[in-house]
């Protein structure tokens, strides 16, 4: 349950990315990270992009 809440957060963020201007790029690294750690993932990957812009 916790794999498609990530998956389905990634989705989201990616939908709402004209709005707020941050996005996360949808490849098998973010689809992976998000799945198996969930939203915890998710929220890593959007602090690394903000913070670093990786």
């Amino acid at each position: 349950m916790s794999g498609l809440t990530g998956v389905a957060v990634l989705t989201v963020i990616n939908l709402l990315s004209p709005l707020s201007g941050v996005w996360l790029g949808v490849n098998p690294w973010s689809v992976g990270c998000s799945a198996v750690a969930g939203v915890p993932g998710v929220i890593l990957m959007l602090t690394m992009r903000v913070l670093w812009n990786i």
